[in-house]
């Protein structure tokens, strides 16, 4: 399978939350870069075409929008911020 990607993603492996409303859901980014990550679940969920992802405590928000999806996985890519 060809990469298409505009920048190599670094491996990282690190426990985040998406946040649907009032609820979070916990994942794992798998790779990542400035513009965008790959995120895994540990089962197969809905995950809606946009949310806010968050880091350690929850101070730390990314919005995203879904580019693609496959099993138990999203690519998402990171919106401006408003």
């Amino acid at each position: 399978m060809d990469d298409r990607r505009s920048l190599p993603r670094t491996q990282v492996r690190k426990k985040v939350r998406i946040l649907v409303n009032r609820s979070s859901i916990p994942c794992t980014i798998i790779d990542l870069t400035n513009r965008g990550a790959c995120i895994s679940f540990a089962t197969e969920r809905e995950i809606p075409d946009h949310f806010e992802l968050t880091f350690g405590t929850g101070q730390a928000r990314r919005a995203c929008r879904v580019t693609w999806r496959a099993d138990n996985h999203v690519g998402v890519v990171f919106e401006p911020a408003t």
